[in-house]
C-alpha cells in the first residue's frame, strides 16, 4: 500500500496559522465526520458553518456545492512544513505540551518515552534516521487507511514525535 498525504500550501498554512480552530475543524472534515456533529462539535449555527465552508474553499481545500455538501481537495492525512508557519505558531508550542502529557503518563500501558542521549557511528546514524521514517510512514498508513474505513469509532486519537539529532547536553549549565 502506498501513503497519500495532501501537503499544505504556504498560503493555506499561514491561514490556519492564523485560525488554528479553522484547522481543527478541517480536520475533521477530513476525517469524514458527519456536518452536523462537527457543527455541534464546534458550536457552529449553519451560516457559521457555510461561511467556514466557504473560506475552505477559498483557500482551495474544497469545492462547496448545494445544501453545504463539499468535495475535498486533498487526498489522504494532512501534512504541513516542519519548518512552516504551522509549525512555528502551532505544532511546537503543541509539541511541549504533548511532552509534558507523555511525562505525567509515561507509566501508561498505550504510552512510549524513551530519551537516550549516546554516541554512534555515521551509519548507525543513518541507519536509525531512515528506521524513524519508515515507522511513521508505516502508521500513518495504517491511519489513513482506519480513516478510509470509516473505523473512528475503533480509532483513538493520538500524537508521536520522533526527533533525533546529534546533540550534546551541556551539563555544565547545571550548578550542584
Amino acid at each position: 500500500p502506498y501513503e497519500q498525504n495532501t501537503f499544505l500550501t504556504v498560503e493555506q498554512e499561514e491561514h490556519f496559522a492564523l485560525y488554528p480552530r479553522q484547522f481543527a475543524v478541517f480536520r475533521d472534515l477530513v476525517k469524514k465526520i458527519p456536518s452536523s456533529k462537527i457543527q455541534q462539535i464546534w458550536e457552529l449555527n449553519d451560516n457559521q458553518y457555510y461561511r467556514l465552508l466557504r473560506q475552505f474553499e477559498t483557500i482551495e481545500l474544497l469545492e462547496l456545492h448545494a445544501e453545504n455538501a463539499f468535495r475535498l481537495k486533498t487526498r489522504g492525512l494532512i501534512r504541513i512544513d516542519e519548518n512552516g508557519p504551522m509549525a512555528r505558531k502551532i505544532i511546537l508550542p503543541q509539541n511541549k505540551k504533548f511532552l509534558d502529557h507523555v511525562q505525567g503518563h509515561v507509566k501508561g500501558k498505550e504510552v512510549c518515552y524513551h530519551s537516550v542521549e549516546t554516541n554512534l557511528s555515521s551509519s548507525d546514524i543513518k541507519e536509525l534516521v531512515k528506521e524513524i521514517h519508515e515507522l511513521g510512514r508505516k502508521y500513518r498508513i495504517r491511519a489513513q487507511r482506519a480513516q478510509e474505513l470509516g473505523d473512528k469509532d475503533k480509532t483513538k486519537s493520538v500524537r508521536w514525535l520522533f526527533a533525533f539529532s546529534e546533540y550534546q547536553t551541556n551539563w555544565k549549565e547545571y550548578q550542584d
